[in-house]
């Protein structure tokens, strides 16, 4: 619709674009302003009072960036290879704790300003679920997340316009920084199943074999991007390389999960070896499980490739959640993973009240049982950080529920039109 010469509906549609991309830009200004409290103070407790803290600021020494040790090489580090050599690179370039922490607020901050523009130019009707959820806020600047969100953003809008080994070398990159965005590869690769491809009528323009041709360069471009950056560390120190994954397959139940909680309650040790050990033998069966049965149960309902994009996303979006429902470790940041998500696939609002509240709940209470428990004793703190982790949990669990709802109402409106059509034509 045009008036006096402009297009409304276009010039609408900017507007909104340009709105939600300045709400993006104060949420991470807040979140930014959220941390200054514990560059000014010595941390005595008011990193969890304030909801000041940060990884970023804890490990610079721990880590021996303020002596430039190298990550791998000269000191252990935790994170992947991507995520590492950002925290030395930083260093590097600065001298103090408080620049070097700065230096990489600033680093997270354009990443986060990546994955808003992003999320607006594919959803900017349901963007605001991203940019004005109070988690983003509370945990944006908590750890080095942003940087992997930014890629899997980028990789999501990379493979939307086809270019599927370029899309599957940023989700690589991305997964060299935080394992995260590994999860969005099966939906891209997979959905439809690259042998089915030349039956989906929304996959217009493609010719035969182009199934094969998207799988294959989504993972391709994956591996390759992810064994170039991984393989040189390995080989010049692969000790310390192997320590990471180490650390992870060793390390206990976290705070946040069900894991520890369901512990407490029933008189299990939380820190206990056993309970890890269970923990991480269904994990590795249930992401088996789940994964493969998330990808063959869309397929099997997309029996005419109705609306594929929309499908690819809701897969993205029940793979992060598989993920994090059965992971033993549930940290705060990781619901930067699912915010742009519950904007692409336009998660209804309803639960996306109750999800925040259970985060800002979790987030809130963990830290103020940190700081009112040095002991971890159990108090009113740590009674709501139960409940609200459960209250995490369950609506987790719905959400699936919600995705697959999804699926079968999209293959049931399928049918009642090919009834209708049969109809028409008796």
């Amino acid at each position: 619709m045009t008036r006096n010469g402009f297009d409304v509906k276009n010039l609408v549609c900017r507007d909104r674009r340009g709105f939600w991309i300045a709400i993006g830009f104060v949420a991470l200004l807040a979140g930014f302003m959220l941390k200054i409290p514990c560059l000014a103070n010595s941390w005595d407790g008011v990193q969890y009072r304030s909801l000041c803290y940060s990884d970023v600021q804890a490990l610079y020494e721990q880590r021996g960036l303020d002596e430039d040790r190298v990550p791998y090489l000269e000191e252990f580090n935790e994170y992947p290879v991507g995520t590492g050599f950002a925290m030395f690179g930083a260093a590097k370039a600065t001298s103090t704790p408080v620049a070097y922490t700065i230096v990489v607020y600033l680093l997270l901050f354009a990443a986060g300003m990546v994955a808003v523009v992003g999320v607006v130019s594919l959803a900017s009707a349901s963007a605001w679920r991203f940019v004005a959820a109070p988690s983003f806020v509370l945990v944006a600047f908590l750890n080095w997340d942003l940087l992997a969100v930014a890629c899997a953003v980028a990789g999501w809008w990379i493979a939307t316009r086809r270019r599927w080994w370029l899309a599957g070398a940023v989700l690589g990159l991305g997964a060299a920084i935080k394992f995260y965005p590994a999860l969005l590869a099966p939906a891209l690769a997979f959905v439809p199943w690259p042998w089915r491809d030349d039956a989906v009528p929304t996959a217009r323009g493609e010719t035969s074999g182009a199934g094969w041709r998207r799988a294959g360069g989504v993972v391709g471009g994956f591996l390759i991007t992810w064994i170039g950056l991984n393989l040189p560390v390995l080989i010049a120190a692969p000790t310390g390389w192997l320590d990471t994954w180490m650390f992870h397959a060793r390390r206990l139940v976290d705070f946040d999960t069900v894991w520890f909680w369901a512990s407490r309650s029933f008189d299990v040790v939380p820190g206990g070896a056993d309970l890890r050990d269970v923990a991480d033998t269904v994990f590795r069966v249930g992401m088996v499980v789940g994964l493969v049965g998330v990808v063959w149960l869309s397929n099997s309902m997309m029996r005419d490739g109705h609306d594929v994009w929309r499908t690819r996303t809701t897969v993205a979006l029940a793979c992060i959640v598989v993920f994090l429902l059965l992971s033993k470790v549930f940290s705060p940041q990781y619901t930067l993973w699912l915010l742009p998500f519950f904007a692409l696939a336009a998660v209804p609002w309803q639960w996306w009240v109750v999800y925040e509240a259970s985060v800002v709940a979790v987030v809130v209470a963990r830290f103020q049982w940190f700081a009112t428990a040095p002991a971890l004793e159990s108090n009113g703190w740590s009674a709501l950080f139960g409940v609200a982790t459960v209250v995490r949990t369950v609506t987790l669990i719905a959400l699936i529920a919600w995705i697959v709802w999804q699926w079968r109402r999209r293959e049931q409106i399928r049918s009642d039109i090919e009834r209708g059509k049969t109809r028409e034509m008796t």
